[in-house]
């Protein structure tokens, strides 16, 4: 919508910007209905001296940009995405864990999902499962 805004503003505007546009109804002088530029100019002081230039003004230089702040504005801007990407991560892992230590895989996915790092180290800490059918190794 602003860009429709602006267009229009542009199309509708009675006389250019920043330019000295000549009066309206005849001029007897063609060098009055030209049109003169104004970058750079400023206003006479007194009449008959030279014009003045106006400088550009002083660019600042950007700082460079710190590294801790842009990955935690980016932790920040996307941190729903990041903690599902960890919990989606995390949980495989400790689904991984448990069906390698004979444990329940669904019990492995989601301790590692809900607590991440921590809950593959409890998977992890869990007894494995025994293979056996309830008969003690020493019988």
């Amino acid at each position: 919508m602003t860009p429709l805004i602006l267009l229009l503003t542009l199309a509708l505007a009675d006389e250019p910007k920043g330019q000295l546009a000549a009066p309206e109804g005849p001029a007897s002088d063609v060098a009055a209905q030209a049109v003169v530029p104004t970058d750079g100019v400023a206003d006479l002081p007194l009449l008959g001296s030279p014009p003045l230039i106006v400088p550009p003004p002083a660019t600042v230089p950007f700082p460079p940009p710190d590294p801790l702040r842009t990955i935690a504005g980016f932790v920040l801007e996307h941190g729903l995405a990041v903690a599902a990407i960890l919990a989606v991560a995390f949980g495989s892992l400790g689904g991984y864990v448990a069906m390698r230590r004979g444990l329940p895989t669904a019990e492995g996915l989601v301790v590692g999902a809900l607590f991440w790092p921590l809950g593959v180290l409890v998977v992890l800490l869990l007894p494995a499962a025994s293979t056996g059918r309830g008969v003690s190794p020493s019988a």
